[in-house]
């Protein structure tokens, strides 16, 4: 068996346990590092939304030294910053 090249294959042939990510935490203005084409770059929180609709999704970043148009939503596993809170997810 060959190692799966990401996450997601990871988790899919059940070899990653998946993660709820704690987003409390979080504030806007909060500086932090964002993954972007498999690199982490600076970026700023500029929102973080509770909305069920961005449950995948909820924190908006912003990269400094690039216009708004960059700005973009993002999950836990793109997000790197001590404030983000990691933990087994509950079983429903």
């Amino acid at each position: 068996l060959m190692a799966p090249k990401s996450r997601a294959a990871a988790r899919q042939q059940g070899q990653l346990q998946p993660v709820a990510f704690d987003y409390s935490g979080l504030e806007i203005g909060m500086r932090c590092q964002a993954e972007s084409d498999g690199v982490y770059y600076a970026a700023e929180v500029v929102q973080v939304s509770t909305s069920r609709n961005r449950a995948r999704a909820p924190v908006k970043v912003h990269f400094p030294g690039y216009e708004s148009t960059w700005d973009t939503w993002i999950g836990g596993e793109q997000l790197r910053s001590k404030a983000l809170k990691r933990s087994a997810p509950a079983n429903r």
